[in-house]
């Protein structure tokens, strides 16, 4: 699905470039995230066992394509009724991710900060599917107007979604230090908060900001630890990569902010800055997680649940602990391809 949806984006992409398409850079960056970028990040996160867990992921395999061509459709028709129609399978959709985390949340609570963080991500996903429906039927949710609603949608997708797995993997990746932990908990709750602070005031705003930042900030020191081990490789390549990305894109992100709430930065070129610079903080490091975890088609495994649910889904975990290849010990092999258990990326 990344594969296509990504080489149909460069269509678009191709498209509006030659002028043949009116997207604008807007458009453009939200299509990313069905495309390419949801599809990357959550066949990162572990499958559940039960039912219900099954049948979201069920909804979720054989919607997401159309659902994002149905989609991309809705941007060539003027905001409408009929563009809001077309996006009602992308709601569909999220609302399944979204049923996936409560019950991921109710099953786990706070026992497991990786699968609060899975949990808290898609969630937003929700949240943001329902400010892209409100953006193509022309709604003004809270009074806001184009193109806020969009890049609230933007937001949600990306510093929402997208974060917080990248946040819980970072977690089930190594051993996290209290500070570390806190700085990925910021960067969970923060574009929940900095949602909020538009409804509430620019003091909160600049607060939500700082949070993010120092969330994001986290994640690619994380991010940059996971790298080291696998410098030798594209994948670990990738990441120290991306995580270099996250560190510039958050300091320019950071000064962005401040200016906007102490100099009254003009709020179209504020929102573009931070659309763009989310759009490349995030591609870089989604795409290196999902190169240097395709690379061995190995998902993280905390418990017997999630091994099964792997398994059923066709997927191979691994255990926590196995971080080296040709560490696979008995018992900890799956049952749908055993061989592949001693390929382990370490992430």
């Amino acid at each position: 699905m990344a594969v296509v949806g990504g080489a149909s984006w460069l269509i678009l992409l191709a498209g509006v470039l030659r002028g043949f398409f009116r997207l604008s850079i807007f458009d453009l960056l939200f299509l990313l995230a069905p495309w390419v970028m949801a599809p990357l990040g959550l066949n990162l996160v572990a499958a559940q066992a039960d039912r219900l867990a099954q049948m979201n992921v069920l909804v979720v395999r054989y919607l997401l394509f159309p659902a994002a061509a149905l989609a991309t459709a809705s941007f060539f028709l003027k905001d409408g009724r009929a563009a809001g129609a077309l996006v009602c399978p992308w709601l569909i959709v999220a609302s399944a991710v979204a049923l996936d985390g409560l019950e991921r949340f109710i099953r786990t609570r706070l026992q497991s900060f990786p699968e609060f963080c899975f949990a808290l991500g898609e969630g937003y996903a929700f949240v943001g599917a329902l400010w892209l429906a409100a953006s193509r039927t022309g709604m003004q949710l809270f009074g806001f107007r184009e193109p806020i609603v969009l890049l609230t949608a933007i937001h949600f997708h990306y510093a929402g979604l997208m974060a917080a797995i990248l946040a819980g993997l970072a977690a089930s990746s190594m051993r996290t230090p209290l500070a570390l932990r806190a700085a990925l908990s910021c960067a969970v709750a923060g574009p929940g908060l900095l949602g909020l602070a538009f409804l509430i005031g620019p003091k909160l705003k600049l607060a939500a900001v700082c949070l993010l930042v120092i969330g994001e900030c986290g994640i690619a020191f994380a991010t940059f630890r996971v790298g080291l081990g696998k410098a030798r490789g594209i994948g670990g390549r990738l990441l120290l990569l991306g995580s270099v990305c996250v560190i510039f894109g958050m300091a320019l992100a950071g000064m962005c902010g401040l200016w906007a709430n102490t100099r009254s930065m003009p709020l179209s070129i504020s929102n573009k800055w931070r659309a763009i610079m989310g759009f490349s903080i995030r591609s870089a490091l989604v795409c290196a997680r999902s190169w240097a975890g395709a690379c061995c088609n190995v998902r993280v495994c905390r418990n017997a649940n999630e091994i099964a649910g792997s398994v059923a889904m066709g997927r191979t975990c691994r255990p926590p602990g196995l971080r080296h290849r040709g560490a696979c010990r008995r018992g900890h092999q799956t049952q749908s391809r055993p061989a592949d258990c001693i390929l382990v990326p370490g992430l």
